[in-house]
């Protein structure tokens, strides 16, 4: 494999010298749509869905009314897991443990197959950051691994999977993401590492699987201060999406990426709250950027991209330029997925993510050597201690429903308040407690953690009264930093699916 390079034809600068300033700034932007929101009503360099049922049909109404081959982009971070009926795999993380390459393959493949069945040809996959620090508030079991080699096998096989069956990769997030604690959908964290140190990590990571073919990055709004300089007005690194030291200098030409740069969402405190929205738009363009994501496409956008290129802060020559290069790697996304048929292979992806499922399961720390259980039908209190409750409540449901089977009764206390469930322990309730844990990466939370009112359930001391406790981590591997003197018993899950609730039963009863 080689880097990928999107050659604009003749054909592309004539279709580009024949567009007014609106449509050369429709073609640099990768709007969003809900649901709820209209079909859009212009055509723009791609468009994003969110998770909706009819993705397909919005996709055909905008074939129908702009042509064929749009670029339609989603995230499909370990599967086509945005669509209701995909094949989901529990996290990008957990597809990394697993040691059959062909298992990680077969996730690209599924994600691309059953995205392209619903019309997208534009993943924004796979996660490229390295879950090091453990707590990186958007990272963890989002990224393919803890260390710059896992992260490259994974990326590597997840890449593979993508193109080799019509679906565009974009590697993310760049330089690099999950060494520090801040949170880019808020701020602008620094990447800390030296110039020696980023090089054999993240410069290692991106020219590997740039060089495996990924045809697009994904930069965030992360500053690299060993490899720039500090903004003359702020005093402060700017994030990668608005350093040409950062996109020029060490992505395209120390690294020697040629493919598409599309930003992360532009909404991100980490680059509009680091320099007025409309200004961050052309400074990432002039940059080396070629498309903006999640712009609101209206007329205050509209009036002041105008008033940038008047003043000649944005030139047209530069917006010509990223849209033929948009333009070019539409032509290939087709191509490539024109020559690919779109032909799931349904059972063959439900029997990978039930491995890597499986096989992400693991008992951490056992102290007591209460594994497996030896009860007779016990009397079980779930307890759910879960920030992402009221957002998916389905693994904790899960389970409570998989230890009926094994309980006499099973009581399910969520946020029950610490001192209640010392009193219900202390009273003898309960033979065995199960506490799911449940802290998935939530974007613009800035923490990973256990946090707010819902950390007191972990307080009173009820998992020291004499009923056995096991707790289960549902998303965050390192729930053991924050509670290891309350914690004798955990399993660690990277993700739940219906396949990890079943893992987690067997574990528990040894059935």
């Amino acid at each position: 494999m080689a880097f990928y390079n999107p050659v604009v034809t003749e054909e592309i600068r004539r279709k580009v010298a024949q567009m007014d300033l609106r449509q050369l700034l429709n073609h640099v932007c990768c709007p969003n749509f809900s649901s709820d929101s209209p079909d859009p009503g212009e055509e723009y360099a791609a468009v994003f869905f969110h998770p909706q049922a009819n993705i397909r049909a919005r996709v055909d109404r905008y074939i129908d009314r702009f042509g064929a081959n749009p670029l339609v982009a989603a995230d499909l971070e370990a599967g086509a897991v945005i669509l209701p009926d995909a094949v989901k795999f529990p996290s990008l993380f957990a597809c990394g443990l697993h040691p059959d390459d062909d298992v990680i393959r077969t996730a690209g493949e599924a994600a691309a197959m059953q995205g392209r069945e619903a019309g997208i040809n534009w993943a924004f996959s796979p996660c490229s950051d390295v879950a090091d620090h453990p707590d990186t508030p958007i990272v963890g079991i989002r990224a393919g691994g803890s260390t710059a080699d896992a992260v490259i096998r994974t990326g590597r096989l997840y890449v593979e999977g993508l193109q080799q069956n019509g679906m565009a990769a974009t590697i993310k997030h760049f330089p690099g993401d999950g060494f520090m604690t801040y949170d880019q959908h808020v701020t602008t964290p620094e990447n800390p590492l030296d110039q020696q140190r980023w090089m054999s990590i993240f410069g290692r990571i991106y020219r590997t699987l740039g060089e495996a073919g990924a045809m697009a990055v994904m930069p965030g709004h992360i500053a690299l201060p060993a490899f720039d300089e500090p903004d003359p007005i702020l005093g402060l690194y700017p994030p990668a999406t608005l350093s040409r030291n950062l996109l020029s200098g060490v992505l395209r030409e120390k690294l020697g990426f040629s493919g598409i740069i599309i930003s992360d969402a532009v909404s991100m405190g980490g680059m509009v709250g680091f320099l007025n929205r409309y200004d961050a738009f052309a400074r990432f363009l002039n940059a080396g950027g070629d498309c903006l994501l999640f712009t609101s496409m209206d007329d205050f956008f509209y009036r002041n991209m105008e008033q940038r290129v008047r003043s000649g802060m944005l030139t047209e020559e530069v917006l010509a330029d990223r849209a033929a290069r948009m333009l070019a790697f539409r032509r290939d996304v087709a191509a490539m997925a024109k020559a690919i048929p779109v032909r799931p292979r349904v059972e063959a992806y439900a029997a990978a993510a039930r491995e890597v499922a499986r096989n992400a399961v693991s008992v951490v720390r056992d102290r007591n050597g209460l594994l497996p259980v030896k009860m007779e039908k016990p009397r079980i209190g779930h307890v759910i201690i879960a920030l992402d409750w009221e957002e998916d409540p389905a693994p904790y449901k899960r389970l409570t429903e998989g230890l009926k089977p094994y309980a006499s009764c099973v009581t399910e206390l969520q946020d029950t308040g610490p001192g209640i469930l010392a009193k219900w322990v202390e009273e003898g309730r309960f033979d065995l407690i199960v506490c799911s844990i449940g802290n998935p990466t939530r974007w613009g939370t800035g923490s990973c953690r256990i946090a707010g009112p819902l950390a007191r359930n972990m307080m009173h001391g009820w998992m020291r009264l004499g009923t056995p406790v096991i707790f289960v981590a549902h998303y965050n591997r390192n729930i053991l930093l924050e509670f290891n003197a309350a914690i004798d018993t955990l399993i660690n899950t990277c993700g739940s699916v219906p396949e990890t609730t079943e893992k987690v039963l067997e574990t528990i009863f040894g059935k």
